[in-house]
């Protein structure tokens, strides 16, 4: 059995995405930076942080 213990994604919307997750979908709020965030998500951690670069990630979950 495979276990994700953390997942960190990139964003320059990472405030609004904060917003959403916290305080839309009601996910616990674990910590909070200049440059992020992590919430809870299960047994796991999911990480946003912000994009400090021109070019915008890409992300394809199939």
């Amino acid at each position: 059995m495979l276990i994700i213990n953390k997942v960190t994604l990139f964003s320059h919307a990472w405030n609004e995405m904060r917003n959403f997750y916290v305080d839309v979908l009601g996910f616990e709020l674990l910590s909070q930076t200049v440059d992020g965030f992590e919430i809870k998500a299960g047994e796991s951690v999911l990480e946003i942080k912000k994009y400090h670069h021109k070019e915008k990630p890409f992300y394809h979950f199939p």
